[in-house]
């Protein structure tokens, strides 16, 4: 073979390898038929390709590789970690430590996770960047929300059920304005104090719900009470008291009874409200009401 011919045929190898590479880099598996049909080799050729790598990657199934764990870039243990409690998954695994998340990965294959789902949040990518750049340096922000001109003290991000909103103050108030609603939004050099008080209201809240909040007593019977007891469905719940039959009575704090409304009509008949009194022939009222425009006349 003339030295031209080797020299191309190195050449060769070494696209192919450094094909390989990018792959293996960017998390995804290698096996013999992605070579065969990327690079037109056969079978051979590719269990020699993988042969050369042999001492860089992990066989995670039969004939499937994947760069060895040691060689992966990212995030170290204590950023996945980290990364893990700020998106609020790491309550999905019995030990989240970054160690142990980095091994879930490792095995992905094994895991599904379903229930936890978010939107596609691509269109809010500009006014969530302006946003973060606001609160980090404390600038007033205006926008237009609901066709009414806004001025606000801009104070967390908050991602609530899958949609990006934003809690500020606006008129000494705390409000949450959702991303997908702002309009116009200019940020001002104008800056301002974030008060201590407002900033632990936001990470006590348990979602984007900020007011005056009022004490309610709620009955669930023993079938709603097992999952009452494996976690709580209500912010601030506590358990006042177990019955005989395991139904329990509980207290929660809310700041605004159509919000607990929302949640006492999704478990019905299994939790009824007992107080305040008004809140629940309020809630009765609606319900009556809710019947009746759904029965035909």
């Amino acid at each position: 073979m003339s030295s031209e011919a080797k020299a191309a045929k190195h050449q060769i190898l070494i696209e192919r390898l450094s094909g390989i590479f990018e792959r293996l880099y960017q998390g995804k598996t290698l096996d013999k038929n992605w070579l065969c049909e990327t690079y037109a080799i056969t079978p051979r050729t590719a269990y020699r390709d993988i042969s050369r790598i042999a001492h860089l990657v992990d066989e995670i199934s039969p004939g499937k590789y994947r760069l060895a764990a040691t060689l992966q870039p990212g995030l170290s243990y204590s950023q996945l970690s980290e990364f893990a409690q700020l998106t609020d998954v790491a309550k999905l695994f019995p030990d989240a430590d970054g160690k142990k998340l980095r091994e879930a990965l490792n095995h992905r294959e094994t895991l599904m996770i379903k229930g936890n789902s978010t939107r596609n949040n691509s269109a809010v990518e500009s006014v969530l960047h302006d946003l973060k750049q606001a609160i980090a340096r404390r600038q007033l922000v205006g926008f237009t929300y609901k066709s009414k001109p806004r001025l606000a003290q801009p104070y967390k991000l908050i991602n609530q059920s899958g949609l990006w909103y934003l809690a500020a103050c606006e008129a000494e108030r705390m409000k949450a304005f959702e991303l997908a609603k702002i309009q116009r939004l200019q940020v001002y050099p104008q800056t301002f104090v974030m008060e201590t008080a407002r900033l632990n209201a936001i990470h006590e809240e348990n979602g984007i719900w900020f007011g005056e909040r009022t004490t309610v007593v709620l009955e669930a019977t023993p079938k709603a009470a097992s999952y009452l007891q494996r976690r709580p469905l209500f912010p601030h719940q506590q358990i006042e008291r177990t019955h005989p039959n395991g139904g329990v009575t509980l207290s929660t704090s809310v700041t605004d009874p159509q919000l607990l409304f929302r949640w006492v009509r999704y478990w019905l008949p299994e939790i009824r409200i007992v107080s305040p009194t008004a809140w629940q022939e309020k809630f009765v009222s609606e319900l009556q009401q809710h019947a009746a425009e759904l029965t035909p006349a």
